[in-house]
């Protein structure tokens, strides 16, 4: 389960990422207790055990779908792990449809 210390700061980041770009890049609403949230995903935490990893390169959100899940708009990462801890898993980021760049992180280092 999601500790509860970092929800609060996934929260915070996805809430700064709305601050700064709006609605059209990060839709949100009020929820039934008056907290400000997503519109369509809550928080998701993934960690990946030994041996474990997502299958492929992707994207976090499809530009052109109808699928509400394809609708996430902000994606915060965050390192939890020393890098010399693991093999494999930079994280890359594509900007505008370009060539995947490696994004250097560190433990604790974050990414919206």
């Amino acid at each position: 389960p999601l500790p509860a210390w970092l929800h609060s700061l996934l929260r915070a980041a996805a809430k700064a990422a709305h601050a700064r770009f709006g609605d059209t890049i990060c839709p949100v609403g009020i929820d039934s207790s008056g907290r400000w949230t997503p519109r369509y995903e809550p928080v998701q935490y993934t960690e990946y055990g030994v041996g474990a990893h997502y299958a492929g390169w992707h994207t976090d959100a499809e530009l052109h779908s109808d699928d509400v899940e394809d609708a996430r708009s902000v994606t915060v990462v965050v390192l939890l792990s020393d890098e010399d801890k693991f093999e494999g898993g930079k994280f890359q980021v594509r900007v505008g449809g370009g060539r995947a760049t490696p994004v250097p992180l560190k433990a604790g280092d974050a990414i919206a």
